[in-house]
């Protein structure tokens, strides 16, 4: 759950691979949007599953790990929000 909004690429059981973005994931199914239609498949049904890496994505004004709910501090990267270790 917390990779959603990440790409993933997933090759089923049967089928060829897709490449899209986590739109959802529960204990039993993930929910991949490719070309803009969702596509839910069981993780049963998959073979194999790798999150690529991305170094720049367009975001359109959205932060994906904060949208995703993690709160993501990368080696020393300071955030607005970030309390200030020396007011503690």
């Amino acid at each position: 759950r917390r990779n959603v909004g990440r790409l993933l690429t997933l090759t089923p059981v049967e089928g060829s691979a897709v490449t899209g973005r986590i739109a959802r994931a529960s204990d039993r199914a993930v929910t991949v949007v490719v070309d803009g239609e969702e596509t839910t498949v069981p993780y049963a049904a998959v073979s194999r599953a790798v999150v690529q890496v991305e170094f720049s994505r367009r975001t359109d004004g959205v932060d994906a790990d904060r949208a995703a709910g993690d709160d993501v501090n990368w080696a020393g990267a300071e955030h607005d929000d970030a309390p200030d270790p020396e007011e503690s």
